[in-house]
């Protein structure tokens, strides 16, 4: 199910976008250190992971088709949580897992939103991340 994020009104239906996208020169600053400290670097990717938020505005949608309750056709969904498509949905993944990766002690850098860093001992954590919701649409 994906929400017709087009039709949203902002101000009504969001105040503000967001998506998450590593800078390259970021990626490439990263990839550097790693091939010259001879680093190991690892991919993942979450499924589904706009899905997990809740959303902090009020947002409805039509009944998906399929779906539609045949006692009462002309109601709409009120969303719980985030879905694919709709504009707020990378910020709301985005700022839960911020939350949860500082709470890990991880920092955020101040030059890429994107970059956390994580320092402990004499290790050292770097993750980038990336929110790409066009396979989902």
């Amino acid at each position: 199910m994906v929400a017709k994020g087009f039709q949203q009104t902002v101000g009504l239906d969001y105040d503000e976008t967001f998506n998450l996208v590593v800078k390259s020169s970021t990626v490439r600053i990263v990839l550097s250190i790693a091939v010259h400290l001879n680093w190991e670097v690892r991919q993942l990717n979450i499924n589904n992971a706009l899905l997990n938020d809740n959303l902090k505005e009020n947002v409805f949608m039509h009944q998906p088709e399929g779906y539609i309750d045949s006692t009462k056709p002309g109601h709409i969904c009120k969303l719980n949580k985030a879905i694919y498509g709709l504009k707020q949905a990378p910020r709301a993944w985005y700022d839960k897992l911020r939350d949860i990766l500082l709470r890990w002690g991880f920092q955020n850098t101040k030059s890429d939103s994107s970059l956390f860093v994580l320092r402990e001992n004499d290790h050292i954590i770097l993750l980038l991340i990336y929110v790409d919701d066009r396979e989902q649409q």
